[in-house]
């Protein structure tokens, strides 16, 4: 069994750790801004895929102190990177300071990048190291800095989990989808009964009731980080996505919207079609 830790925008951390409990994972604790769980590579794999106000599934890997900038190096130094990222592959460094004497993001992430790719240097006499992607990488490194502790871990997930991919335009302040999934299932609402939001936006709120209706993970079909782990078990996962595709139920519930802008009301139309709901909602 492995630790994660599922992000959430903050107050859904009920919501997310019952999802969680929903699929079967019954290590679970809330924290702030997500949810602490154990699970096997399979229970990775399948809330990867299946949870809906999750944003991304860390898998935290050391703890340390680290006062100042090269504090922070000397703790990465210390990680055996070369299990969590190979020398053809590239990764990039996210970094997050919560009342840290580090005050700036940017270069604590450029002191972490330095740790790893001196590791590299180190073993391979200079001569090959992994290199920096910014917007695709393979491996993602997610440093979280709260005063002088810091949590080093793996970002599973890669790319944001809110972003379910069928939206092709939205208006002003958009409602994002795992808050969108987050307020539907807080709200009690049968699965059945017809869903109206009479300041529907760009159709979020609608999209988000009539897949959790249909039972479809909002994450099946698309690339995770962790599919680029040394460890990761790809039949297992392909067993897990066919599974959970089969689980997936008709249904014809339907949804209502209403919206006062034309151009964002035709962004919502695109928007119900690229979910394949287009004869549900009106």
């Amino acid at each position: 069994m492995e630790n994660y830790f599922a992000v959430c925008p903050r107050g859904v951390e009920p919501v997310l750790e019952q999802e969680l409990q929903r699929l079967g994972v019954s290590q679970t604790k809330s924290l702030f801004s997500g949810v602490a769980f154990e699970g096997a590579g399979a229970d990775l794999y399948r809330a990867n895929m299946s949870l809906r106000t999750a944003t991304r599934i860390l898998k935290p890997l050391a703890g340390f102190i680290a006062r100042d900038y090269d504090a922070l190096y000397r703790g990465v130094r210390k990680i055996d990177i070369f299990k969590l990222v190979r020398v053809d592959q590239t990764f990039r460094v996210d970094v997050n300071l919560v009342q840290s004497a580090l005050t700036h993001s940017q270069y604590a992430a450029q002191k972490v990048k330095d740790a790893i790719v001196d590791q590299f240097r180190r073993k391979t006499k200079g001569e090959a190291r992994p290199s920096v992607d910014l917007k695709n990488p393979q491996i993602v490194f997610n440093v979280f800095v709260n005063g002088p502790r810091v949590t080093f871990a793996l970002d599973a997930s890669g790319e944001s989990l809110h972003r379910r991919h069928y939206r092709q335009g939205t208006g002003q302040a958009p409602l994002k989808e795992a808050l969108a999934a987050a307020i539907v299932l807080l709200s009690g609402w049968d699965r059945k009964s017809p869903v109206y939001d009479p300041l529907c936006g760009s159709g979020t709120l609608l999209i988000e009731a009539l897949l959790i209706a249909r039972h479809t993970p909002p994450n099946l079909d698309r690339h995770f980080a962790c599919q680029n782990w040394q460890d990761f078990d790809s039949t297992r996962f392909n067993t897990i996505q066919a599974e959970l595709r089969g689980q997936q139920l008709p249904s014809s519930t339907r949804g209502f919207g209403v919206e006062v802008d034309s151009h964002v009301a035709r962004l919502a139309r695109k928007n119900v079609a690229a979910a394949g709901l287009s004869e549900l909602v009106e």
